[in-house]
């Protein structure tokens, strides 16, 4: 679930991060959603985009993260690879925990450093998506993170940054429920895409 898909720079390979299920796990209680929990994110590898070798898991710290990792976003941007990802702080029965994005980079999409845990007034977000803007003028546009905020009904919530660390909250995006915000420029233009469950 949740792929994010990039081109390693030194082997022109295509590497895939996603979030593992434990779709096997036996459970007595329907409602029980220990299976998306304890999950790690999982790692392929593909030549050319149709066939895929898989490569593990993620070399991501458990000491700025947590049981749980959802949703990872990968961008090379500033002269790195940088992760946002999604953390859940435990294995829960239920879809009530705490949830948060953490930001780490990479020099070579093997190993991960740790950066800071996003502070985006609420401690409810998932799903974070992010762009380079268009420069105003001489001046660097900065970038914008897309996340849902499940606090606000999940709504898309936008926040700005100019250095990928320090994050100011901005716009609501929808007024209808969402999830798994992604956003890209492609043929000249921005594009944005959700998923709304229909």
């Amino acid at each position: 679930a949740d792929a994010a898909t990039v081109q390693d720079r030194k082997t022109g390979e295509w590497v895939m991060f996603y979030t593992n299920r434990r779709a096997d796990l036996a459970m007595d209680d329907p409602k029980d959603v220990r299976w998306v929990h304890g999950t790690a994110i999982g790692v392929a590898r593909s030549k050319d985009g149709a066939h895929w070798t898989y490569g593990g898991t993620a070399n991501i710290p458990a000491s700025c993260t947590g049981k749980t990792l959802w949703a990872p976003e990968v961008q090379w941007l500033a002269g790195q690879w940088h992760m946002w990802l999604t953390v859940v702080p435990g294995v829960f029965r239920d879809w009530n925990a705490p949830r948060f994005i953490v930001h780490l980079t990479s020099p070579d999409l093997k190993q991960w450093s740790c950066g800071e845990r996003l502070d985006l007034g609420s401690d409810r977000v998932i799903d974070a998506s992010v762009l380079a803007l268009p420069p105003k003028g001489k001046t660097p546009g900065g970038y914008r993170l897309f996340f849902n905020d499940e606090r606000q009904n999940k709504a898309i919530v936008t926040a700005d940054s100019n250095d990928l660390i320090h994050w100011t909250v901005r716009d609501r995006l929808t007024q209808t429920p969402g999830e798994g915000p992604k956003a890209f420029r492609w043929k000249g233009k921005y594009c944005f895409i959700s998923a709304a469950w229909k």
